[in-house]
Formats: structure tokens, C-alpha cells, sequence
């Protein structure tokens, strides 16, 4: 099955708090997401046998090396993902420097019938997910597009997972089954703020912009790629 999603603090915040002021409207999000993997996992898994447990016992034994194995894995895991978060974030940053991204995001508010805060937010969300938050549009007309992107994940995460799995998952059933789960993510997002209506009504009286700088340091980067190769 091929599943996954952000955790409930990043929808409470980054999506709930920084966008609408109100982290219940994050969390909708992030159960239109929870079911719809939930529905992918079962319609996955409807021709596929459960396995039968193993009677067999492991044999387990305690070794030094376990340790130093254990860490040295999770400290290339933890390599690959700031490798990918880093890429990713140049990628953006020439995007948005060569004016490409002002060239797309104009395409894509024609596309959408958007403003173009919301074209440009979700082109970067579709690179790296945690984008998302620089929609400063207090619409809920968006949430079900801010919850269809956060399904997808951007191409950071999907590359992250195939980077950590060695590519040991089917591509193209991977792909087929975010597609499906994308769309009932949205869907779902859909009903569930018909559903809470009264509810989220009341909090479009306050609104609050965010201002975002355009100013970012590479020195950051530079330490934490340091710090990782000193724990490799």
C-alpha cells in the first residue's frame, strides 16, 4: 500500500494557523487525508491475502554493532532528506530568481481563476510541500486545492521516499494510487466543509496577512550539511 501524509501539527499549523487562523480547518485537511488513505489502503489491499504469522522465533543477539549500525542508517536517511530539502529549495529559488516562476504562475491563475498568490503558492507547493503555508488567501473555496496538494506531498517528499526505499516500490502502481488518493482527498475535503459550514463561517472574520521575507541565508544550509556529514 502506498500511503503517507504530513503529521495533524503540520496541518493545524502550517495550513490551519498561518493560512485560515484556525487550526480546526488544518485538521479537515488532514482527516480528508487520513480517509482517503484509509479507502486506498483497503481498495489495495481487497485482492491481496494476509499473510500468516511466523511461528518461528528470532533469534536476537546483542551486539555493539547493533548500535553503531542503527545510527550510522538513520544518520543516511536523515542525509538524504536534508539533501532533498536543500535541492529542492534552490530549485525554487532559481525558479522565482530567473523569473520562470512568474511566467507559470501567471499560466496557472489564468487556469485556475485565482489571484496570483495563490498560482505562485501552489507551483512552490509542488516542489516542496511545506509552501503551502505562503497562501495568505482566507478563502475555504481553497481548501480542497491545499488539501489536494498536500495529498500529492511535492516532488521533495515523493523523491525523499524513493530515495529512502532504494527504489524498492512499483513506480507505477505508486503513481496510480496517489492519483486515486488525491482525488478522494479532495472530495472528501469538499463534503467535510459543507459539513462544518456554521462552524467555519464564524472565523472568517479575522484575517491577518502574513509577510514573508525574500531574503534567505545559505549559512544555515552549509552548517546543517556539515553537521550531517560529522554524524555519517
Amino acid at each position: 500500500c502506498y500511503c503517507y501524509c504530513n503529521s495533524p501539527s503540520f496541518f493545524a499549523g502550517a495550513v490551519g494557523v498561518v493560512v485560515f487562523n484556525d487550526y480546526f480547518v488544518g485538521l479537515i485537511a488532514y482527516f480528508s487525508i487520513v480517509i482517503a488513505n484509509f479507502i486506498i489502503a483497503i481498495l489495495l489491499g481487497i485482492k491481496n491475502k494476509i499473510p500468516e504469522k511466523s511461528k518461528v522465533r528470532l533469534n536476537i543477539k546483542l551486539n555493539p554493532n547493533i548500535l553503531i549500525d542503527s545510527i550510522t542508517s538513520a544518520a543516511k536517511v536523515l542525509f538524504t532528506i536534508c539533501a532533498m530539502l536543500i535541492f529542492f529549495a534552490s530549485v525554487i529559488a532559481i525558479l522565482s530568481s530567473s523569473g520562470i516562476l512568474n511566467i507559470l504562475s501567471n499560466n496557472l491563475m489564468q487556469i485556475l481563476h485565482s489571484d496570483y498568490f495563490i498560482a505562485e503558492s501552489s507551483l512552490m507547493s509542488f516542489f516542496e510541500i511545506s509552501k503551502i503555508s505562503t497562501m495568505s488567501k482566507n478563502s475555504y473555496n481553497y481548501l480542497p486545492l491545499m488539501t489536494c496538494i498536500a495529498a500529492f506531498g511535492g516532488i521533495c517528499m515523493i523523491t525523499q521516499i524513493i530515495g529512502i526505499t532504494a527504489g524498492k516500490i512499483n513506480l507505477k502502481k505508486f503513481a496510480v494510487s496517489r492519483a486515486f488518493h488525491i482525488a478522494i482527498s479532495g472530495i472528501m475535503c469538499y463534503y467535510l466543509i459543507k459539513l462544518f459550514t456554521i462552524n467555519l463561517s464564524i472565523n472568517t472574520i479575522y484575517y491577518q496577512k502574513i509577510i514573508y521575507s525574500k531574503n534567505i541565508s545559505i549559512i544555515p544550509s552549509i552548517c546543517l550539511i556539515f553537521m550531517v556529514i560529522i554524524l555519517l
